[in-house]
């Protein structure tokens, strides 16, 4: 029992501490007209973060100019990405990086419409959904708002 106790409590002292890093995680950085993949690169060699992406969704070619002196990691990365749709998610000390493209859902458009059969009467009780989304109404007349 004791000894469960005991890795309880170092447990949560690892979770708490990976966490910490990742919010006080400072770095200097300075790179003029830069490529994203060797900001990135300069970003792991002075911290113990690595980073994660699909080559093939960000555009790492893209010159970017930074200069941070003892800022928050995420601060740099935000001015790194900015004017992109690359967003972060931290777990531990990995980065994962990834491309949303703008969605209906994201520019607040509304969508509207109605559900019709072979000869144009309404279909009541049909679902419709929004493409990459939950958000589901049902017919005959739907309005699906965005935001």
């Amino acid at each position: 029992m004791r000894l469960f106790i005991l890795c309880i409590f170092c447990s949560i002292g690892l979770m708490r501490a990976s966490g910490t890093y990742a919010q006080n995680a400072r770095i200097s950085l300075n790179a003029e007209a830069e490529t994203v993949a060797n900001v990135l690169k300069q970003i792991e060699e002075a911290s113990d973060f690595s980073f994660f992406y699909n080559n093939s969704l960000l555009d790492l070619d893209r010159l970017v100019s930074i200069s941070a002196e003892n800022e928050d990691i995420f601060s740099i990365l935000d001015e790194v990405f900015a004017g992109t749709n690359v967003r972060y998610t931290v777990m531990d000390q990995k980065i994962i990086l990834s491309n949303q493209p703008e969605s209906a859902q994201q520019q607040g458009n509304t969508i509207q419409g109605t559900v019709v059969d072979a000869q144009g009467l309404p279909v009541i009780g049909a679902s419709v959904r929004q493409a990459g989304t939950t958000k589901t109404v049902s017919s005959p007349t739907w309005t699906a708002t965005s935001s």
